[in-house]
């Protein structure tokens, strides 16, 4: 398990490389395969102005939190840490039923996700931190990582090696850009708090 490396900090976001063994990215997803209560709704989409889908991916299960806790708690207390302490934002705790998102981009259908950003419908909640982790467990190209933190673009070459762990603000544009060839394993949990104001 990777320690916090205070040089993986940025105001906006945090890198946790090797965060996970091939033993434990195998695990979770066997754990997702055989204990993921749905797929994700349709209407959980981003989407476009005119109402249209910002993404393509052919498959995303949703597990409970309870089912991964003893793969992501050690993850969620850095993350947790991080977005209190070093940018200061009021987040709530994990809890047993939350929905952590597994999501497979197959080359196949040149699975991608254009730019969006992340939120809450929740009229007392927003989404302040999307945490992701690579959890392929077969070489793939493209699904390269992209968002916007400032004035330009910028790749995340380091969320290309599963294991890794990244964390940005919510609000910020990113995408995956298409699977080229086999297939990307990702998870994202959202991180939430009080509404900002």
């Amino acid at each position: 398990m990777s320690e916090l490396d205070p040089s993986s900090w940025k105001w906006f976001s945090y890198v946790w490389e090797d965060f996970y063994s091939e033993l434990d990215i195998k695990a979770i997803n066997d754990i997702v395969k055989s204990e993921h209560y749905d797929t994700e709704p349709e209407g959980f989409s981003a989407r476009y102005n005119d109402g249209s889908i910002v993404k393509n991916i052919s498959d995303v299960k949703m597990t409970s939190y309870s089912k991964l806790k003893n793969y992501l708690e050690p993850l969620m207390t850095y993350a947790l840490y991080v977005g209190r302490f070093d940018i200061g934002y009021d987040l709530y705790d994990a809890y047993p039923n939350q929905d952590i998102f597994h999501n497979v981009y197959n080359s196949d259908s040149k699975d991608s996700y254009n730019w969006h950003i992340d939120g809450s419908s929740q009229p007392t909640t927003d989404c302040k931190f999307t945490l992701l982790i690579n959890l392929s467990e077969q070489d793939y190209t493209g699904g390269e990582f992209k968002y916007f933190p400032q004035s330009e673009e910028e790749c995340i070459d380091k969320l290309n090696k599963p294991g890794t762990a990244f964390m940005f603000k919510s609000n910020i544009l990113h995408k995956v850009e298409p699977v080229t060839s086999g297939v990307r394993k990702s998870m994202s949990i959202f991180l939430h708090g009080p509404r900002f104001r």
